[in-house]
């Protein structure tokens, strides 16, 4: 082994393929063997393919390739067959990576060489997994596993474990992924593999956040970062402190996320990101600073429909909480456009959004486009049988008529909408709150015999009515509005606890 070879092995390891780069550029002209030339030359090209300058690579080794072939160098046709196999499979030309990767086996079954076997099994099994052929993948990568074994090296069978872990968590089986991510760690961790220990470290984030193991997907994160930084692969960066932040946010350390969600902004950065940084400011109720990121993505003439949608949304509900009613109108109309685009069409969020825009006409006093916008939610919620949406869609128009002291409309949609949907789930002490709310926005509106009526008409009997609440009292949020309620809910209870002792 040259003094060559001994740095490009040490180089590999701590994941520094730019000095390979510069080293290979300054020692190749120095080489006279032709044959040396050439075994290095494939080095460089493989040290460009791990700095992803897959075009330099790709051209080295489509020069050298035929050269190989003509002296029956068949470990070198498979090394070289396998690099271009890689190149097409990162451009997704899986069918073309295929093809290089069946080229590689042919030559390294003439050359004996497991350890170039091993390596092309896992290449066409990872191919296999973005086909989404798991079955295929795994034939291949267990067949990689085998030869890894048989040669005794630590370093490919560690591969071999990485690569069926993806397998697994690519096939959703998770706990299969773990166990060979673990084994995968740790043989990487006694070799000091640190571009693999990186990968690994990553793989295992991302599976703890899966889990919900916020800790050790924070752990193991911040491993994978720190070595992704030591190779300065930026890329690799990204990919770790985007899962750090994610677990940082579902562990509930906003400030935290924030702060890593900013590194990876600054690094590379992307629409989701963007989304992701804007959710948690709302949650933080920092509003002002959610709104800048959202209207960002919302102007941006590269959205996407995904980035547009969500924007529109939370721009709306931003309005809303600030009381621009009119905003929010606008921001729901734009979000109907996008969703108006979107294939395949996603009914459940038109509706949604409909029953939303319905309501902000309704603050907004727009009677008619407020009933128009809440019918068409409503009857797709009914024909869906989706009666948690439906009962939450017509509370809040019956809160609002309640607040303008429109009573009738508000009877109405209790008892046209919410009340039917109510009595699907078969509850009885919530029917009676119901019933009980209508009876008493009877009394509201002037007919309190009417409500007695309808409660003495309507209500279980065998329920005890001393448990009836108001479910209204406990969603309207203005205390004028709330207290006058609280007063006359008391005041009708009392007609109806002395209607009872009269019976």
């Amino acid at each position: 082994m040259t003094r060559v070879d001994e740095r490009i092995i040490e180089f590999s390891r701590q994941g520094k393929f730019h000095e390979i780069v510069k080293m290979l550029n300054e020692e190749i002209p120095k080489v006279d063997s032709q044959k040396e030339k050439l075994r290095l030359e494939y080095q460089l090209a493989e040290a460009y393919y791990s700095i992803r300058k897959f075009e330099k690579g790709k051209k080295i080794v489509e020069r050298i390739l035929p050269v190989f072939q003509e002296h029956s160098n068949h470990s070198m046709v498979g090394n070289s067959e396998n690099l271009l196999g890689k190149i097409y499979r990162i451009h997704q030309r899986y069918q073309e990576a295929i093809a290089h990767y069946k080229n590689a086996e042919e030559a390294f079954k003439l050359a004996e060489n497991n350890e170039g076997l091993s390596k092309i099994y896992h290449n066409i099994g990872n191919v296999y997994i973005f086909l989404e052929r798991f079955k295929e993948a795994k034939k291949y990568h267990l067949k990689a596993l085998q030869f890894a074994e048989q040669e005794k090296r630590p370093d490919a069978i560690a591969s071999s474990h990485l690569n069926i872990g993806s397998m697994f968590y690519q096939n959703g089986e998770v706990d299969q992924a773990l166990f060979h991510f673990e084994k995968a760690r740790e043989l990487f961790e006694e070799i000091q593999d640190i571009p693999s220990l990186a990968a690994t470290y990553h793989n295992l984030g991302e599976i703890y956040l899966l889990r919900q193991d916020f800790n050790a997907a924070i752990e193991n994160s911040s491993k994978a970062e720190s070595f992704y930084d030591k190779q300065r692969n930026i890329i690799g960066q990204t990919l770790a402190l985007t899962t750090l932040a994610r677990s940082f946010k579902a562990s509930g350390s906003l400030d935290k996320a924030i702060k890593i969600y900013n590194q990876v902004i600054d690094l590379k950065p992307t629409e989701d990101i963007f989304l992701e940084l804007g959710e948690c400011y709302l949650s933080q109720n920092q509003l002002k600073k959610a709104k800048t990121i959202f209207e960002k993505i919302s102007e941006s003439p590269t959205s996407s429909l995904h980035g547009l949608g969500y924007s529109f949304d939370y721009l709306a509900r931003i309005a809303i909480d600030q009381g621009e009613f009119e905003t929010a109108q606008d921001r729901y109309i734009k979000l109907l456009e996008v969703l108006d685009k979107l294939t395949p069409k996603d009914p459940e969020s038109i509706a949604s959004t409909q029953g939303n825009l319905g309501y902000i006409f309704l603050k907004t006093q727009n009677f008619e486009h407020a009933q128009e916008y809440f019918q068409q939610a409503s009857n797709y919620f009914k024909k869906k049988r989706n009666w948690e949406e439906l009962i939450t869609l017509g509370s809040n128009f019956r809160m609002e008529f309640v607040i303008i002291q429109d009573y009738e409309k508000a009877i109405a949609v209790l008892s046209d909408h919410v009340l039917p949907a109510i009595k699907k789930s078969k509850d009885k002490m919530i029917e009676n709150q119901y019933h009980y709310e209508i009876a008493l926005l009877y009394h509201l509106n002037g007919a309190t015999d009417e409500g007695l009526a309808y409660w003495q008409r309507n209500h279980q009997k065998k329920v005890p009515f001393q448990k009836y609440s108001v479910p209204l009292l406990s969603v309207i949020k203005e205390e004028n509005t709330k207290k006058e309620l609280e007063k006359q809910h008391l005041k009708f209870l009392k007609r109806v606890i002395e209607l009872k002792r009269s019976k």
